[in-house]
């Protein structure tokens, strides 16, 4: 691993992001990972929280995805 990219950690739009392209592209796993360390992060933007209802939603985990989506309401 490259010495530069050590300690540097995603932001919110970085983390939406790549949450849109893993909702594109079907890969549920990798989107639950990155559910996960936005989690660790303290992640709660809206713009985390509508890419999750919809990586979600795109990879057929249609409970997941309401679930966090009534939340957002909260």
């Amino acid at each position: 691993m490259d010495r530069k990219w050590v300690g540097l950690l995603p932001n919110s739009k970085t983390t939406a992001s790549v949450l849109s392209s893993c909702a594109q592209s079907g890969n549920l796993n990798l989107g639950r990972s990155i559910h996960g360390l936005g989690i660790k992060l303290g992640l709660k933007e809206s713009t985390v929280r509508n890419a999750l209802v919809e990586m979600y939603a795109k990879c057929r985990m249609i409970s997941d995805s309401r679930y966090i989506f009534e939340r957002i309401s909260d």
